[in-house]
Formats: C-alpha cells, sequence, structure tokens
C-alpha cells in the first residue's frame, strides 16, 4: 500500500489507515448501517455517491462464509493505472479515474440468510477531490433517457429539458451531451429513423427487399453495385448503381400534371457515396412544385437515365409541353430516346448564367471586359422581344469579334448557344408560367435544412427515409389544399399589391392629353404605358384584365451598335450586385469603370449565381429602341426558400 500524502510504503490497508491517522492527523471516519432488503441498500449507496461525487464499485466477487454473503464496493478512484491493448487509441482527456494510489473509502457488505444486509461504510476519502466529471449518470436515469429516445423525441428537446432541470445544485445529469446520448441509442439498440442495420449497404438492401413484394411499392427499379444483367440494366455496369422511387401518389400526380411542365436537375451531397439524386417535378394547379419521382444513381449519362425512365414508363406514360433541365443533354437525350422529344425544351437559367460565368473568367483575362460580356449576355437573355432579341444577338457578336480578348468567348458562345437560343432566351419562354428550376431548389432547401436540420447526410438509408417523409408531407398538404382551399404565395402576392393600388389616392393621378398620368416616388423618369382590355389571360386563370405593353421605335443596326458601346463604356459596377444587379439609371451614368472595381468584379464571377427565385422590376420607356436593357434591376429572392 502506498500513502498518497506521503508516498509511504505500507503492508496492508490497515496499516495504511493506523499511518494516515498518526502521522497525519487525519480522522478516519466509520459507520455502521442495517438495511432489511437488498434493494433498501442500493438506494441508499446511490444517495451517498451523489452526495459525496464518488462511485462504489467491486473489483472482485462476493465471498460466501458463516452462511453470509460478503461483498466489498470500494471508491472507484483507488488503485492503478494499467494500460490495456496496443495504445493506439489517445487517452481521454481528463485521463484516468485511478489516482495510482490507494483511497481508503470502501464499503462492506454482508447479507444473511433473511436478507438483511450490513454495512460497514469507511467514508473518508484521501488523493483526490469531488470531480463530478468522473461520475457515471445512474440506470434509472439512463432508463428514463432511452424511454424518450424511443418516444421519437428529438434529442434537442431531450437536451433542453436536462438543461432546464437545473436549479441550485449541479448533478452528472446535467452534464449530458449530445454524444451520451447517441451511445445511449446504441446500449439499447434504439433504431435511428430509416435506419434497418449497422452496415449503410445491408440497410438499404433490406428496405428494398421489404417494399418489393408490396402492391404499393415505390420501388419502381432497383440495381444494386456488383450485379450486372445486360437485359434488365442495358448499359449499366456491375460497380453502378440505380434506384427509382415513385409511390402510388407521385404516380397520379405525374400522370394527371406531367402532360404540361416538368422539371428535372440533380442534387448533389444526399450521400457520403457519391450518389447523385435526379428528381422529377410536376407543377400542380397551384403552380406549385410536387416530386413526382427520385432516381439515385452513381451515374449522370443518358443510359443510366434512359434506364431509369423505361422503369417510369413502365408505370405512366407522359407527353409534357414544357421540359426545363440544367444546361446539359443527358436529360433530353434520355427522355427523347424514351418518351420522344418534349414540345418546348427549356434550360434552367441558373445553370446558363453559371456557365457564362466560368467560360467569361476561363477565356477574357481583363476584368473589365468581363464585366462588359458578362452584361452583353445577360441582356441578350433578359430581352422579351422576339424581333429586337435576333438583332441584338447579332449585333453582340460583332461587339464580341472586334477585338482579339472577346474573340475565344464569341466562338464558345456562338457554338455552344446560338444555336439554341429557344431554349434559353427569355423571349421565347413568355407565357410558358417558367423560368428557372426555382420549385427544385426549394424542394432541395426544404429537405436539407427542415428535414435534415442543415446536416450533412452521410448514410444512404437515412437520405432514403427523409426523401420518402418529405413525399408524404407533401401529399398531405396536397390532401389539406383539396378539402380546406388554398391560397398559393403567388396569388396572394398579386391581392397584395391589388389592394395597395387601390389605396391609391386620387392625387397621384393626373388626366392629360394622352391619357391618365400615375405619379411615383420611386421613378423619376416619365413612362408611357398604353393598356388595353384582354378577355381572356393564359389557362383561364383571371388575375388581371389589363395588359400593358409599350411601343417600340425600330432602329438601324448602326443606331443599334452605336447606341450599345455607349451604354457599356458608360456603365458603373458599382451598384451591382454579385454582378446580377443592373444599374437602375444606366443613362445616367456617365463615369467610366474604376480600377478598383475592375479588380473586383472577377471575383464575384467566380461565385455561383444567386438563388433561382429572382424578383424582376422591368422599366420600359416610350419611345423603346431595340438595345440592351441595361436598365433591368434584379434583386436576390430576401426569402432563404419559399415553401414548395
Amino acid at each position: 500500500m502506498k500513502c498518497n500524502v506521503c508516498s509511504e510504503e505500507l503492508v496492508s490497508m490497515k496499516a495504511l489507515l493506523n499511518h494516515v491517522e498518526s502521522a497525519h492527523n487525519i480522522a478516519i471516519e466509520k459507520e455502521t448501517k442495517k438495511f432489511d432488503t437488498y434493494e433498501a441498500f442500493k438506494i441508499w449507496k446511490e444517495d451517498v455517491e451523489k452526495q459525496t461525487t464518488a462511485l462504489y464499485v467491486k473489483n472482485t466477487g462476493s465471498k460466501f462464509n458463516d452462511m453470509k454473503k460478503t461483498t466489498y464496493f470500494y471508491c472507484h478512484r483507488n488503485g492503478f493505472y494499467n494500460a490495456r491493448g496496443d495504445k493506439k487509441r489517445t487517452i481521454k482527456m481528463a485521463g484516468s479515474n485511478k489516482i495510482n494510489g490507494n483511497c481508503p473509502s470502501k464499503m462492506k457488505v454482508c447479507e444473511d440468510n433473511e436478507n438483511q444486509v450490513y454495512v460497514e461504510f469507511t467514508k473518508t476519502h484521501l488523493g483526490h477531490g469531488k470531480d463530478l466529471g468522473r461520475m457515471q449518470i445512474t440506470r434509472e436515469e439512463k432508463d428514463e433517457l432511452a424511454r424518450k429516445l424511443e418516444k421519437k423525441i428529438p434529442i434537442e428537446i431531450i437536451l433542453d429539458g436536462i438543461r432546464d432541470s437545473f436549479i441550485d445544485r449541479l448533478e452528472r445529469i446535467h452534464l449530458v451531451m449530445r454524444k451520451d446520448l447517441l451511445n445511449l441509442k446504441a446500449e439499447y439498440s434504439i433504431s435511428s429513423e430509416g435506419i434497418m442495420d449497422t452496415n449503410d449497404v445491408l440497410s438499404v438492401g433490406k428496405w428494398v427487399h421489404s417494399l418489393q413484394g408490396r402492391e404499393d411499392s415505390p420501388v419502381i427499379l432497383f440495381k444494386d453495385q456488383n450485379t450486372y444483367d445486360e437485359v434488365l440494366y442495358p448499359g449499366l455496369k456491375s460497380e453502378d448503381f440505380l434506384l427509382v422511387i415513385m409511390n402510388r401518389c407521385q404516380r397520379e400526380m405525374l400522370s394527371f400534371y406531367g402532360n404540361d411542365t416538368i422539371c428535372l436537375d440533380f442534387t448533389h451531397g444526399m450521400n457520403a457515396y457519391g450518389f447523385d439524386l435526379a428528381t422529377i417535378l410536376v407543377l400542380d394547379d397551384k403552380r406549385e412544385g410536387f416530386p413526382a419521382a427520385f432516381i439515385l444513381s452513381n451515374r449522370q449519362d443518358s443510359k443510366a437515365l434512359s434506364v431509369a425512365f423505361a422503369a417510369i414508363k413502365e408505370h405512366v406514360s407522359i407527353s409534357p409541353k414544357v421540359m426545363m433541365t440544367d444546361d446539359t443533354e443527358s436529360f433530353l437525350n434520355a427522355w427523347r430516346t424514351v418518351f420522344g422529344v418534349p414540345e418546348k425544351r427549356l434550360l434552367c437559367t441558373w445553370h446558363v448564367d453559371r456557365s457564362w460565368r466560368r467560360s467569361i473568367v476561363k477565356l477574357i483575362k481583363k476584368p473589365e471586359n468581363q464585366i462588359q460580356a458578362y452584361k452583353v449576355v445577360r441582356c441578350l437573355l433578359m430581352e422579351t422581344e422576339e424581333e429586337a432579341f435576333y438583332i441584338m444577338l447579332q449585333e453582340a457578336l460583332k461587339i464580341f469579334n472586334e477585338t482579339d480578348e472577346f474573340r475565344a468567348f464569341k466562338n464558345y458562345f456562338e457554338h455552344v448557344y446560338c444555336k439554341r437560343t429557344e431554349a434559353w432566351a427569355y423571349c421565347h419562354r413568355k407565357w410558358l408560367g417558367i423560368n428557372t428550376n426555382m420549385h427544385i431548389e426549394s424542394m432541395h432547401r426544404t429537405i436539407k435544412y427542415v428535414y435534415l436540420l442543415g446536416k450533412k447526410v452521410k448514410r444512404l438509408d437515412r437520405a432514403l427515409f427523409y426523401l420518402m417523409k418529405f413525399v408524404r408531407d407533401r401529399v398531405f398538404d396536397r390532401l389539406i389544399c383539396l378539402e380546406k382551399g388554398k391560397i398559393s404565395s403567388k396569388i396572394a402576392q398579386l391581392r397584395k399589391r391589388h389592394k395597395v393600388g387601390q389605396e391609391l389616392t386620387s392625387l397621384c393621378i393626373r388626366k392629360n392629353e394622352e391619357g391618365l398620368s400615375v405619379h411615383s416616388p420611386i421613378v423619376d423618369e416619365e413612362e408611357m404605358v398604353i393598356c388595353e382590355d384582354r378577355k381572356f389571360l393564359e389557362k383561364a386563370t383571371l388575375v388581371d384584365n389589363l395588359r400593358a405593353t409599350a411601343t417600340r421605335k425600330t432602329t438601324s443596326k448602326e443606331e443599334f451598335q452605336k447606341k450599345c458601346t455607349e451604354l457599356i463604356n458608360t456603365i458603373s459596377p458599382e451598384l451591382y450586385d454579385n454582378v446580377l444587379s443592373f444599374l437602375q439609371n444606366a443613362s445616367d451614368s456617365s463615369h467610366f469603370l474604376s480600377q478598383a472595381n475592375q479588380e473586383a468584379v472577377p471575383k464575384n464571377l467566380n461565385k455561383e449565381p444567386p438563388n433561382k427565385k429572382i424578383k424582376t422590376q422591368q422599366k420600359r420607356r416610350l419611345p423603346r429602341k431595340p438595345q440592351l436593357h441595361l436598365g433591368n434591376q434584379h434583386k436576390k429572392s430576401a426569402k432563404a426558400y419559399h415553401r414548395v
């Protein structure tokens, strides 16, 4: 035995106790207790452990003699640390509980044949203090936490309840962390949401096989890795993974609304294996997005998508009028192979803008030229009059061809985008009711921040679980809309604007020779708008019975080119917001680009485009010339995401 005060070696515990009392004048307190049952002793023992902040554990088994059972409980800090194993793991931050010495505190427990318990309790501790962090939560506390976890109470709410229970005395339960609750789930074998096996691959396989035999199974195609069948999965290799999900509600929504408008796009980061999620989304009668099918695969090419589309066609055959995809041809080629050519194919503006940004930064070196090139292509993109668009397109190509700095980008733009202007120009998508894949973007944000709480998902089975949970909630949203009715966000905004218009006083409206003049505190320029009656709107949606159209004056190509050059040279990037917010008063800007601004813009061009949901305020002046609409101003939506 070793004294923790003077490090003197002693032969026994009795000699150690005598040494502590005689040499160090430390009184060894002892106490004797009697209990009628062993359970009563355990309750008393737990109270003592909480009061003294020390655990009493058995180092050896019980001994039987003279018809009695004797058990020794020692202070858990007593003893020496003995490293086990190969020592590859770093020791915990607090170190070992052992003090590398002897603590005299112990309990000698004797239980007779009548179940009465006699306790000789040595209360004095030596060689350590009260360390609450070295205590353990009791078995009752563990059971209570486990019951809450089994009831699917979120860990955050459980931790909030633990923190709120603190009044004036800090206990071990108040130090519980998220990691402790996760360890409890493993100890009590409480399965997490969507996890059917600790092995992710086996868990996904169990989930799929448990659904494949059912009539309403959402799994319509499943190809696991290490499987090969050229007949069932043509063009797919053994290491490829493909999973297509479409339940009965999704099938009905795709069949009912799939002939109008569909959106297709990929989502990355739904798992740790590099499997990308492709979503087929339809727009319902409220113009709200509904996910009609999910395709999860390690490939994004047309071969894998063709196999997935073929599986979908076995259940639903559609012919959409409008199909919006990203800036690649994978979706279109696969769709054309299975379903045929859609009536109208559109490119997502967000993807087009991102491709332009990257190409401008790559092909144009000077920052000021990058700004000019981006302004020109953005103005081409936003032109809504088809006749003016093609005049502007020819003049823009001439501008790009004038200097060697723009020529590389001109060749890229002409080769990639000039041959398919009907897919990205605004003038070819009027009255189609869709501009970007903002519905899919909203769905992705909802899953990420509402269902996944902004955390990255590493397990594929959990990603599938939350996808199905999202679809379930969208189905109930749809049922609520049908049973109780619902006002969409677009209709709510229109009503709000209409109410603001009705509140305009008569002093704001003046009558002149040409009609009515409305005073605006925001816009200083005079703007002429001619309104004509319109009996019906697209798809019989009665939103407004007036249509504003601006008159236009045609100009020659020479005048247009001159005007383009003047506007480009007089624009300041100081008012740019991520290079997407165009100057509201371009004609009033008379100073050239400063060197500081020229150096700052390429950094913004390297960034991703802002959110796909963009509010546009367009000004139309009379007379209007077919010029670059540098007077248009785009503002980023204030919402982080909107409800699908």
